[in-house]
């Protein structure tokens, strides 16, 4: 991540990582914390809607996420936990997709309601 702001704040990027990766049509999504870049959630989805299932590296579930494709470099993103409402956002490709931008509404821990974006630059796979 190269950048997060949080309702009108910006804030400093915590150590995460988003790797995505394609298989069979479908997205999956590796949230990855800390410098030892430990997997945290992931999810795959196919962008017709249809839901996958977030879970933790335990494999327990944790939610359920919907993507769906609105134009060729931007999606939409649902995130649900169990008996709480619907987490929507908007994934947008930009520069040749070497960036992606994050958006998204959600309840955060001492700020409440908020509105999130975050930044991630692409990075090469090293040998």
């Amino acid at each position: 991540m190269i950048s997060q702001q949080i309702g009108k704040s910006s804030v400093p990027p915590a150590p995460l990582a988003l790797r995505v990766s394609v298989a069979n049509g479908a997205l999956r999504f590796d949230y990855m914390v800390n410098r030892e870049m430990l997997l945290q959630r992931t999810f795959t989805v196919h962008p017709d809607g249809t839901p996958g299932v977030i879970t933790d590296i335990k494999g327990s579930p944790l939610g359920v996420a919907r993507l769906s494709k609105t134009s060729p470099t931007e999606y939409k993103l649902i995130l649900q936990r169990p008996n709480h409402p619907p987490e929507p956002g908007k994934l947008t490709l930009t520069d040749k997709g070497y960036i992606l931008h994050c958006e998204s509404d959600a309840n955060v821990p001492g700020r409440g309601p908020s509105h999130i974006v975050q930044v991630f630059a692409k990075q090469t796979a090293t040998p």
